[in-house]
């Protein structure tokens, strides 16, 4: 969020595997391409939150233009 705040977009994905980098260094973890992967691939595949369809509808009755 901080990025997008200064006008340095970064997608999710790159922010999270550098997140891990970062974390791993710190913890003197290495961090191999296919664990940054696979944190990627976890978060991509976590289910919506159970109020996740509620909420979007109320939205959009609200008049809130939605996109992904």
């Amino acid at each position: 969020m901080t990025a997008n705040l200064v006008g340095r977009f970064a997608p999710f994905a790159e922010l999270a595997k550098s997140a891990l980098r970062q974390l791993g260094a710190k913890h003197g973890v290495a961090i191999a391409p296919a664990d940054e992967q696979a944190l990627v691939d976890g978060v991509l595949g976590m289910p919506a939150h159970a109020d996740a369809v509620e909420a979007l509808a109320w939205l959009r009755q609200q008049g809130h233009t939605l996109t992904a």
